[in-house]
């Protein structure tokens, strides 16, 4: 089941979702409803990727390329590829934007990101990094009609949208993954990604559904809204058994409430994750930055 015959399905079972929802605690999926929810996020290895690198550039004083590729449901998706000046095969940290941002904003200084300081760290320590855009965002605008990401989750809360926004992203990153196995490069069985808020979540859902993901940064990300059951960050978080996850949160967070954060925290494998809390809003301090270098060099450097 592909594309559009999987959302006509989550259409078709969208009210029972949303009451059962709103009835009952989200948490963690019990095994085997987990496995069938992770079909969701499956993507068409045998489609053809038609990847061409159709730009390079210098930023942040390291090479860059941007690459062009079909994704997940077959739209073209642009993307960045930056290299460390080393030779030899190299991790990789795939870098995933909030919403109502584009993967521009990892080589932007300040910022909700703070993207430009953390992008350069990674480079100098001798990893490569890539981001792209989410399905709506930046280049991708026309897939939502150039509406502001803003103005749908504030005030027209188009939460089908967003469910499906995250999904299709997932499934792109994955391509993407597939393009970037043919980079001799690249050593991807270093793999790490970052991700803020969106791109928290859709970190999560690329961890859990491709375990070479095995680093995982999730920022501001332990969404619990009814309308995302059953691919809330809770519900996949025992997909995560095989990452070392590090889940920072503001405790004033005014999307992501701290019991969000407290239930995520607690379905995550207990050996294998760390929580940092800061007396933040959704967005996080500058010194996240730090925290999420540190988290991920020390455990993919060799």
């Amino acid at each position: 089941m592909r594309g559009a015959q999987v959302w006509a399905l989550m259409a078709l079972i969208g009210v029972t979702i949303q009451a059962y929802a709103q009835t009952e605690e989200l948490k963690p999926l019990p095994e085997t409803t987990l496995r069938a929810v992770l079909t969701f996020l499956d993507v068409d290895r045998a489609a053809p990727l038609d990847a061409h690198v159709v730009g390079r550039d210098e930023a942040l004083g390291f090479p860059r390329e941007k690459i062009v590729f079909s994704g997940a449901r077959a739209q073209r998706v642009p993307a960045y590829l930056s290299l460390p000046k080393l030779s030899a095969p190299v991790p990789l940290v795939l870098l995933q934007h909030g919403g109502a941002f584009s993967k521009e904003a990892w080589w932007a200084a300040g910022g909700f990101h703070n993207g430009e300081a953390l992008t350069r760290r990674l480079l100098l320590a001798g990893f490569a990094v890539a981001a792209l855009d989410a399905y709506g965002h930046g280049e991708r605008s026309s897939g939502v009609d150039y509406a502001s990401i803003r103005t749908m989750w504030f005030e027209e809360k188009r939460w089908p949208v967003f469910r499906d926004m995250y999904v299709q992203t997932t499934g792109d990153h994955r391509r993407f993954l597939q393009y970037l196995e043919s980079r001799s490069e690249l050593d991807l069985a270093r793999v790490g990604t970052i991700g803020l808020s969106m791109g928290g979540v859709t970190s999560i859902y690329l961890a859990a559904a491709e375990p070479r993901v095995q680093i995982v940064v999730t920022g501001s990300s332990a969404l619990a809204d009814a309308w995302l059951y059953p691919i809330a960050p809770v519900n996949l978080a025992p997909a995560l058994a095989h990452a070392q996850v590090l889940l920072l949160a503001g405790t004033n967070d005014p999307l992501v409430p701290s019991a969000a954060t407290a239930a995520l925290a607690a379905a995550l494998p207990a050996a294998t994750h760390r929580v940092r809390l800061w007396e933040s809003g959704h967005q996080l301090p500058t010194e996240y930055t730090e925290e999420a270098y540190e988290w991920v060099v020390r455990r993919m450097r060799r």
